[in-house]
């Protein structure tokens, strides 16, 4: 899959998550639980920013049905 590029040849041709998924492969690869790129704390954190926004917004999805207090 990986030709001249230093990206897989599918990963040329589209966009979205692309990084994400190669990080992700390369830590399991190497047997890492987590990312020197995003490591747990940082995504846990940019989630309660997230989280934040949604509660000021009162924004919910319908699966949080049952959570919303």
């Amino acid at each position: 899959m990986w030709r001249h590029s230093k990206l897989p040849l599918f990963v040329m041709k589209t966009a979205g998550y692309q990084f994400e998924a190669i990080e992700v492969n390369q830590c399991i690869r190497q047997g890492m639980k987590e990312s020197k790129l995003m490591p747990h704390a940082e995504t846990l954190a940019i989630m309660e920013t997230m989280d934040n926004i949604r509660e000021k917004i009162n924004l919910h999805y319908p699966s949080e049905t049952n959570l919303v207090t």
